[in-house]
């Protein structure tokens, strides 16, 4: 494999204090506001920003999928565009490819899915008894506890369908309107600025986009293997289930971080429920861990380079922020956001020195 190049460039500058009085101070060569109403300025900015996209994110959730999908499929409608395709048609072609796969694989999944859901009586019986042999009185609220969530969830799950049926509609026409205007925005751009801010614009919004274009390729990539690999290794272990979790494995690896971590717990929990040896649940445990590590943290990493050199504690706020305000579609697109407010805050003479600040280095 070639030399892993970062997902998105960055200065990898010294921060040098100034310590000459009567000077300003710098970070990697820009002066760092000092001024108290800059400060205030900037914070309620983004304190608008931010409540801005929230109150209309009913709006913004599906448009954000779709710019993120646009991004996530050039390269293989590139694939056509190169042998001849307009570009219009070749993106159709690939949504009609890529509709017949989906389908398919919904196919697969509402079948894995109802068979888990007939499947699940005899799991919680089995989770219920190793609940009872909990001493004391602690048991019985367990039991009422596990059972209510139980319910909870399938109920939250068929709602959820529902919802998503929705937005994938609201998807598919904002897609659809991008591809229209693409190609043309430059030229607006060009004609609304004249000097030389034109130029930088699109200079930025390339950057931006070739790093959202090589964050989804990855991702989808990692996503892909893992969930294949992950399959293999549960149907070889003879689990039930194994296509259901290997789609699992597949979709939340789009949660940045937590979500192949949470992908890892239904299968080792079924495992130890399922498999009379202890021993063979605990073998199928440490490979799927395993299996998780080689595409999460070596091969992803590898591909990415650096990630995005983001401070972690700040991250982990803000796919909590989002993850709140729009549950599982903000956890998904909190890392792309944050990848291109941080793209951002580096063109911008300004700012040049909050992105340093927010940096993991």
């Amino acid at each position: 494999m070639a030399e892993a190049t970062t997902l998105f460039e960055h200065d990898n500058k010294e921060v040098t204090p100034v310590l000459h009085s009567g000077q300003t101070p710098t970070v990697s060569g820009t002066a760092v506001a000092t001024n108290p109403a800059h400060f205030a300025l900037l914070l309620i900015t983004v304190v608008l920003m931010v409540g801005v996209i929230t109150w209309l994110g009913p709006i913004l959730q599906p448009f954000l999928v779709a710019v993120f999908l646009y991004f996530a499929t050039k390269a293989a409608a590139g694939y056509f565009i190169r042998r001849g395709f307009p570009t219009l048609l070749a993106y159709l072609t690939l949504f009609f490819v890529v509709s017949i796969a989906a389908t398919v694989l919904a196919l697969l999944a509402y079948g894995e899915v109802r068979a888990f859901q007939a499947q699940w009586p005899h799991y919680q019986e089995r989770i219920l008894a190793v609940i009872e042999k909990v001493p004391g009185e602690v048991s019985r609220p367990f039991s009422e506890l596990f059972t209510t969530a139980s319910r909870a969830t399938f109920k939250y799950l068929f709602e959820r369908s529902l919802g998503l049926l929705e937005l994938l509609m609201m998807t598919f026409f904002y897609l659809l309107f991008i591809l229209l205007g693409a190609d043309r925005l430059p030229q607006r751009v060009r004609r609304a600025f004249s000097d030389g801010r034109a130029e930088h614009i699109i200079a930025v919004t390339r950057k931006i986009g070739t790093g959202m274009e090589r964050f989804m390729q990855v991702k989808t990539l990692v996503s892909v293997g893992m969930g294949v690999s992950a399959a293999v290794l549960l149907c070889l272990f003879g689990l039930r289930g194994w296509l259901l979790w290997g789609l699992l494995f597949f979709a939340l690896n789009y949660i940045t971080y937590i979500g192949s971590i949470i992908a890892c717990v239904p299968p080792i929990a079924l495992a130890y429920l399922d498999m009379e040896s202890p021993l063979a649940a605990t073998a199928l445990a440490v490979l799927v861990v395993l299996n998780r590590f080689v595409w999460i943290d070596y091969l992803e990493v590898k591909m990415f380079g650096r990630h995005l050199n983001i401070d972690s504690i700040l991250l982990f706020l803000w796919l909590a922020y989002w993850g709140w305000v729009w549950r599982v579609i903000g956890l998904i697109l909190s890392f792309p956001m944050v990848a291109s407010l941080k793209i951002v805050l580096e063109q911008v003479e300004a700012t040049k020195g909050w992105a340093v600040l927010i940096s993991d280095e």
